[in-house]
């Protein structure tokens, strides 16, 4: 079967076509294919691509995080950015629409996401969403943090009001999450590296894992 412009994105947007002719054509050949990669193929048909993903990991990550304060100079202002896990469609209680029921405090979602989000922004009426990509398990270079901030800053001056929060998320809301909203922490909040990266890791444990999203941290700001 002919399958016109194909590319690695229709396994995605078209799973049952490209995934289910390729997976159809290996298993016709009797090849010793691994387990993972059928695996994976399968869960390209259904169109369920947390089949590759760490689901269980997922299930037991904190979803949101609580709002985030300074617990070593109390007079500093508490940030507007708080971390989360993302959506996911078809999960019962962490979805777009029951999320944004349960949270009438939430103004903003930033999706940094390196790919498809694993729900769907339309389901979000009051809440506004906004996509801003980001590499998985990458440090966000200047250009990417000046923009990640200015993003902020139009989302700070349109909510309606002081009590409303924007949440951030990747995939777990840890690694990359936690790095830019420390980063907006330092720079917008005047907090030094480690008061923004102990309130994080305070507000969403275990906070920022990976040792070289710290370091980039202290590097960048000289600490």
């Amino acid at each position: 079967e002919t399958i016109p412009n194909s590319n690695h994105s229709l396994f995605l947007d078209k799973p049952n076509l490209l995934a289910g002719v390729t997976y159809k054509f290996v298993e016709e050949l009797d090849l010793n294919i691994s387990c993972t990669w059928v695996l994976q193929v399968k869960a390209m048909i259904s169109g369920d691509k947390w089949g590759l993903k760490n689901q269980a990991k997922w299930n037991k990550v904190i979803t949101l995080s609580k709002p985030i304060v300074n617990g070593t100079s109390k007079d500093k202002p508490k940030s507007f950015l708080l971390g989360m896990k993302t959506l996911r469609q078809t999960d019962e209680v962490h979805n777009p629409k029951n999320f944004e029921k349960m949270h009438p405090e939430i103004y903003a979602v930033i999706d940094i996401g390196s790919d498809t989000p694993s729900y769907d922004p339309a389901e979000f009426g009051r809440i506004k969403y906004v996509k801003y990509k980001t590499e998985s398990k990458v440090t966000p270079d200047d250009v990417t943090l000046v923009r990640f901030l200015e993003t902020v800053g139009e989302l700070l001056r349109e909510r309606d009001n002081e009590g409303q929060f924007g949440v951030v998320h990747c995939h777990y809301g840890q690694n990359r999450t936690g790095f830019l909203i420390c980063c907006y922490l330092i720079e917008k909040l005047g907090w030094s590296v480690n008061e923004a990266i102990d309130a994080f890791a305070v507000s969403k444990p275990p906070g920022i894992k990976h040792v070289h999203f710290k370091n980039a941290l202290h590097l960048r700001y000289h600490e």
